[in-house]
Order: C-alpha cells, then sequence, then structure tokens
C-alpha cells in the first residue's frame, strides 16, 4: 500500500533526525571531554548513520534494498551502541531502546511487505531475498 510505504519513509526521515540531534547533543561541548562509554556510543551512532544514508542512496534503486540496510544500522545501534548508552546514561539508553525496538519493528514489516509484493510498485525493482541454498 502506497500510504505504507510513506509511513515507513517518514518514520525513517523522523529517526534520523533523532539521531542527528544524538550526535549534536554529544558533540556540544567536543569529543576529547566525553567519557568513553559516550564517546564510543557517538562513533557507533556515526557508523549506523553512514548505513542509513547508504540506504537513503538505495532507496531510488530498490526500495527493499534500503530497508535492509536501514534494519543493519538500526541493529548496529542496538546490539552495539545501546551498550555503550547504557553504561553512562540508563534513562536514556532505556528509552532509546525502546523506539529503536519500535523502528527495527517497523522496519522489519516493511521488509516482510515489500518482499511480500515482490517490487511490484512504480519504479521499484524487485531484489532477491536471502534464501537458503537449495541442496540437488
Amino acid at each position: 500500500h502506497p500510504r505504507f510505504r510513506q509511513l515507513v519513509l517518514a518514520i525513517i526521515a523522523v529517526s534520523a533526525l533523532v539521531s542527528a540531534g544524538e550526535i549534536a547533543y554529544f558533540l556540544r561541548r567536543g569529543i576529547h571531554p566525553l567519557p568513553g562509554g559516550e564517546r564510543a556510543f557517538l562513533v557507533v551512532t556515526i557508523v549506523a548513520d553512514a548505513m542509513a544514508l547508504i540506504g537513503a542512496l538505495e532507496l531510488r534503486r530498490s526500495l527493499l534494498r534500503a530497508l535492509h540496510w536501514y534494519d543493519h544500522a538500526i541493529l548496529i545501534e542496538i546490539t552495539i551502541g545501546q551498550v555503550f548508552l547504557y553504561a553512562s546514561q540508563q534513562l536514556a539508553a532505556s528509552l532509546n531502546l525502546l523506539a529503536l525496538l519500535v523502528l527495527w519493528a517497523l522496519v522489519r514489516g516493511a521488509i516482510h511487505f515489500e518482499s511480500a509484493s515482490a517490487g511490484s510498485g512504480p519504479g521499484l525493482t524487485p531484489t532477491p531475498v536471502d534464501e537458503p541454498p537449495t541442496v540437488p
């Protein structure tokens, strides 16, 4: 459904703005006064944002491929970034984790939706979904 795609893209855009805000918050006094955990979280956030940017660039070619890039970026933030953030700011990390899990569920739903529709939308090219190899 076209509205579903628009909703997913709008939420991803909002999450990119929030992530940019996180980076600005941590860099407000420079990177050197940051404790090690916050510095590591900042690096992970920048890496995840770079992956999300690659996903944004992939949008013209394949929505499904772009969603996979977003999926990987979110998982990096959940599995690595949250560990460092939690060490220094438990409440912020808990709220951030909740938002990331909601976003991840939305992206996974969009991947499932796009895989099921097999790229039937205008301007979309189907992308092969990872399937287990077949044994002859």
